[in-house]
């Protein structure tokens, strides 16, 4: 057996969050507790054998918003693969 540990990264783009751009406001970087009142992409990973976001005093996960609604979220994360074959993308 052996452990992942890595940072997950998402991006989509919600027109819904686009805000006019401002002088030197281009993106907002809102906390991990902002993400409940959006809605984010359902992604899980095939194959897992055991999964778990990365438990720290502080918060793992950054959310940026673009002014044109492009989201990036990041997690840090740790997960054991099964023993099947490791995929060669993630969908």
């Amino acid at each position: 057996d052996f452990t992942l540990d890595f940072y997950f990264r998402q991006f989509w783009t919600d027109p819904r969050l686009a805000f006019r751009k401002r002088p030197g406001v281009e993106t907002l970087s809102v906390g991990s507790e902002f993400i409940k009142n959006i809605w984010v992409p359902d992604t899980f990973f095939v194959n897992e054998k055991q999964s778990y976001f990365h438990i720290a005093t502080t918060s793992n996960e950054f959310i940026r918003i673009h002014h044109s609604g492009s989201i990036t979220r990041s997690i840090r994360c740790r997960e054991k693969p099964s023993n099947s074959p490791l995929p060669t993308n993630f969908t």
